[in-house]
């Protein structure tokens, strides 16, 4: 909604979508906006979400059953409404679709009334088409012995009929060529076999009767590198889907909870050779830790429940979501002591430990190009703090070329849903860990290297006030840098004059 001209902005596809529902509303809306907008805004514009759905890689994945409990309690919640629950992955719990209704209680305080058993009689009158329903069996009975009599069987043809089985497959592919294994698995063959070595090692995983790890890991590869549907993955490895299902959700626990050792600060005493090495960004960000940005992941929730998602994740700015990050103690942050500090772009709040940008200057890479050089040491501190701080931009830039799931997440359940991202970046580490060379680490190495959709996509948000004894102690930290920075910057320009 454009609150100067009144309108709706909105896609092309969005549009032909509302016209085949509302073919009544749709010329009034797109013509004259919506009603009474501003005042729907107060009245919705501040639901939140509860937060309950977060997941941190410092926590292990939950059981079973704990994911079965607590993905009820979630549905449970909200309106009374039916929902159609369309899951790819329904074989994981009997084999077989799970398209079904599931109904949502009233209130998060309210009990599911148990309907009376009902005895096999009254089931069969309860059924309006029993009489078809007992027709189709005779039917189907009379077909099944007439072609066992005259044809002596019936021909049940297999789906898997290829004679290169998932484990013949996966000896192909580190047989052969090396570029093969990367772009099926996003990653070299040494990196795929310490990998599987890893989690065999830990105990995370076993070979089972008809699929080993290497199988299992491959298929969860394939579907998180490439976004695959599990009954692509089932037929190239020659398994069922529920198999493959099955797997999937085996290798995402076991990755989620390598991630708890492997996911953590890069642990150093001394300048992060990253900073010493480079004479722009030394000594002046030597107390640095790392940098910290954050990133759109794609969900799926059924339409019923959406609303619980509102107004936190999906369009809140970056200050909301780090807060209610480093509040919570089961996640661990690694907080920054005495001098140290993380870099933060301009959608954080400025507070002891987290060294952000000057507001109202150029400060993105690309307000730079071709603009000259920076004027003033206030754009000359943006522009360092920005090539600096884009080496968290690169990260989610990999991240995301090489696991094309987080663009576009297929219809889990929500429980599942938010361990996926955890365990892409498990694996990312382990990659980095066993080869820093890795293809797509080499093309984004450039520091000044620009991110289309990545950079940007949070920046130039309002953040949450902060106490302003807490904005002055980390503005005199800016200040202090900033003018040394623009003071070795003048007698460098000087010396070369």
């Amino acid at each position: 909604m454009d609150p100067d001209t009144g309108k709706v902005n909105a896609p092309e596809e969005v549009w032909a979508k509302f016209y085949m529902k509302n073919k009544r509303e749709y010329k009034s809306i797109r013509k004259e906006g919506c009603d009474h907008f501003h005042i729907l805004s107060e009245v919705f514009g501040g639901t939140t979400a509860t937060g309950d759905m977060h997941r941190a890689s410092t926590q292990l994945p939950p059981t079973s059953d704990e994911e079965r409990e607590f993905e009820e309690a979630f549905i449970n919640r909200g309106v009374n409404s039916f929902v159609e629950v369309v899951d790819d992955e329904n074989e994981d719990v009997r084999g077989e679709h799970n398209n079904q209704w599931r109904r949502v209680a009233e209130s998060s305080n309210s009990h599911r009334r148990k309907d009376p058993k009902l005895s096999r009689i009254e089931k069969y009158e309860a059924c309006p088409d029993i009489n078809l329903l007992i027709v189709l069996g005779i039917t189907n009975d009379f077909f099944h012995d007439m072609m066992t009599e005259y044809l002596g069987y019936i021909d049940r043809m297999s789906c898997q009929t290829s004679s290169l089985t998932g484990g013949m497959h996966i000896l192909e592919i580190l047989d052969g060529h090396p570029q093969v294994c990367f772009d099926n698995f996003r990653m070299s063959k040494h990196v795929f076999v310490n990998f599987c070595s890893t989690l065999k090692e830990m105990n995370l995983l076993q070979d089972g009767k008809k699929v080993t790890v290497e199988e299992g890991v491959a298929m969860f590869l394939l579907i998180v590198g490439h976004n695959t549907r599990h009954r692509i993955c089932a037929d190239r490895f020659q398994h069922s889907v529920y198999t493959s299902s099955k797997w999937f959700k085996r290798v995402l626990r076991a990755v989620c909870t390598l991630g708890t050792y492997i996911i953590r600060p890069y642990e150093h005493n001394d300048i992060h050779p990253h900073i010493l090495n480079n004479p722009k960004w030394f000594p002046y960000f030597k107390n640095c830790l790392g940098a910290i940005d954050g990133t759109h992941v794609s969900a799926w929730t059924p339409s019923s429940i959406q609303t619980s998602f509102r107004g936190w994740e999906g369009t809140s700015n970056d200050s909301r979501v780090f807060i209610d990050a480093l509040t919570r103690h089961e996640n661990n942050f690694p907080k920054p002591c005495g001098d140290q500090f993380y870099l933060v772009d301009s959608g954080y709040p400025d507070m002891p430990g987290f060294l952000g940008p000057y507001r109202g200057r150029r400060y993105h890479l690309r307000d730079y190009r071709g603009q000259g050089r920076p004027r003033g040491k206030e754009e000359l501190f943006n522009y360092r703090h920005s090539t600096c701080r884009n080496i968290i931009e690169l990260c989610i830039g990999v991240l995301k070329a090489r696991f094309r799931i987080l663009k576009d997440l297929s219809n889990y359940p929500i429980t599942r849903q938010r361990l996926i991202p955890v365990a892409c970046c498990a694996v990312h580490n382990s990659i980095r860990q066993h080869h820093a060379m890795d293809n797509l680490f080499m093309e984004y190495s450039s520091d000044d290297m620009l991110m289309s959709g990545v950079e940007g996509d949070f920046n130039d948000q309002e953040p949450i006030p902060i106490d302003s004894s807490q904005t002055t102690q980390m503005g005199n930290v800016r200040d202090e840098i900033a003018s040394n920075m623009w003071n070795d910057y003048m007698e460098h320009l000087s010396s070369l004059q």
